[in-house]
């Protein structure tokens, strides 16, 4: 099992001496570095849309199985209720 090797790869200085950055853009990844950081240290409190749409996703997903299963059930000729009590609406 030979390899061949067919082009060489630039590594990461090389590809940045070759297309350097502008002064606005390392002064916008400074600044994004420091809100990370500080997020990281819990210097500042930041919420993530994912905290506020895991419910919401959440009781999507129990829905459509729901459905989908009553479907499935209704068509084996078979009873199943979908109980509004495990999941409320708000």
């Amino acid at each position: 099992m030979g390899l061949e090797f067919i082009h060489k790869l630039p590594s990461a200085s090389e590809v940045k001496e070759q297309y350097p950055l502008s002064s606005e853009l390392i002064a916008q990844k400074a600044k994004r570095d420091e809100e990370i950081e500080a997020i990281f240290h819990r210097r500042k409190s930041q919420v993530f849309a994912g905290d506020r749409l895991f419910p919401q996703t959440m009781r999507i997903l129990y829905w459509s199985i729901a459905i989908a299963l009553k479907k499935l059930l209704k068509r084996w000729r078979t009873r199943f209720n979908c109980s509004p009590y495990l999941y409320p609406i708000n």
